[in-house]
């Protein structure tokens, strides 16, 4: 699952790219309240191949773009938005569960990550780092949470630990 902005600006393909296994890629979610996706994207272009599955505001849904998603085969999913105007994730998560999915991986987008962490509705975090500094000029993994002192972050409990080349992939279980 990823948000609007990580799916626009990274277009990415969402699927397995083992040998072979691209029969075995997942359901693509794609939570865009504004309808904001190209239609050139590739998680619009592959639809017809890749199971791909797109939430939408219904209050904002144009019904030109709608249809553009159909008929390029994304099943459009319209929710009602959260007291922010944001797209509903507490609806967004029960309708995935109604469609039979118990577990999501949440690609990307620090604005997704952090509404998701702050609902409570994260299990689990696996945390790839590279062997390489960005500093600020990168984007955050995770967005403001609104944590003023260390005592009311989040804890974890490393779970594993393993190095993939020279990267690193941490595994968190959150710690109520």
């Amino acid at each position: 699952m990823v948000g609007a902005i990580t799916a626009t600006r990274d277009n990415p393909a969402l699927t397995c790219r083992l040998p072979g296994m691209l029969d075995s890629s997942p359901v693509r979610i794609i939570v865009d309240g504004g309808m904001r996706l190209p239609e050139k994207n590739h998680l619009v272009v592959d639809a017809q191949k890749i199971p791909t599955w797109i939430f939408i505001i219904k209050k904002r849904s144009s019904e030109n773009r709608r249809k553009a998603y159909a008929d390029a085969g994304v099943d459009v999913i319209e929710i009602d938005s959260d007291e922010e105007g944001n797209p509903d994730l507490i609806k967004v998560v029960t309708l995935l569960g109604d469609r039979g999915l118990t577990r999501v991986l949440v690609e990307g987008g620090g604005v997704m990550a952090a509404a998701l962490l702050k609902l409570g509705l994260v299990d689990e975090i696996v945390w790839y780092r590279a062997s390489k500094i960005i500093g600020g000029d990168g984007l955050p993994a995770i967005g403001g949470l609104g944590i003023e002192k260390m005592r009311n972050a989040q804890c974890l409990e490393r779970i594993s630990f393993d190095y993939v080349g020279d990267d690193v992939v941490e595994r968190y279980r959150l710690v109520s």
